[in-house]
């Protein structure tokens, strides 16, 4: 396994991520949070338009 595949480098000066709804950038991913992967399951054959999507 890569060293840091999953939280930012503490030391990487160079590293950061930008947010796309507030712009803010410096915002790091340190071994304290959690990263989860969500699935959504379509069961009632009704189609999501994007603005609904979250």
């Amino acid at each position: 396994m890569p060293s840091f595949l999953y939280y930012s480098d503490l030391d990487d000066l160079n590293y950061h991520i930008t947010s796309v709804d507030t712009g803010t950038t410096d915002y790091k991913i340190q071994n304290d949070k959690a990263l989860e992967m969500l699935y959504r399951v379509n069961v009632g054959q009704n189609q999501v338009p994007p603005n609904n999507d979250t």
